[in-house]
């Protein structure tokens, strides 16, 4: 995009979010449900007119498919006692994101899965081949 090779580009909000501050990119519209808190004025998708191009990404910490659930419950508690932290929300809201700290792991199978079944759709209708 800088060498001028490509007119957008969508990406997550963390990595452009500075980039946008410092005007070396222009935000068109956000992916996400809600505006980015890290690009307040930027419109969303569907306030753009665009409802069908809204996407959340998922960030998420996985397992291997045979983990003990004792072991599932001790990181997700971990990891949301780290997410709670003013700092650390302070931090993913300087670079444009918003941690989610009122998920499940079950919550997050259900989303990866409605993802794959969306993009298993969509990618043959589109006609992207395996390659």
């Amino acid at each position: 995009m800088f060498a001028g090779r490509v007119h957008f580009l969508v990406f997550v909000a963390p990595a452009v979010t500075a980039m946008a501050r410092d005007g070396k990119v222009r935000p068109l519209a956000v992916t996400s449900k809600t505006r980015s808190v890290g690009l307040p004025d930027v419109p969303t998708v569907l306030e753009a007119g665009l409802p069908a191009a809204e996407v959340d990404t998922l960030f998420g910490v996985v397992a291997p498919a045979r983990t003990p659930q004792a072991v599932i419950r001790k990181l997700h508690g971990d990891i949301v006692n780290v997410l709670k932290r003013p700092e650390t929300k302070e931090r993913f809201e300087r670079m444009g994101g918003s941690p989610a700290v009122d998920t499940t792991p079950q919550l997050f199978a259900a989303q990866l899965k409605t993802e794959y079944q969306r993009y298993r759709k969509l990618i043959p209708e589109i006609g992207i081949k395996p390659q």
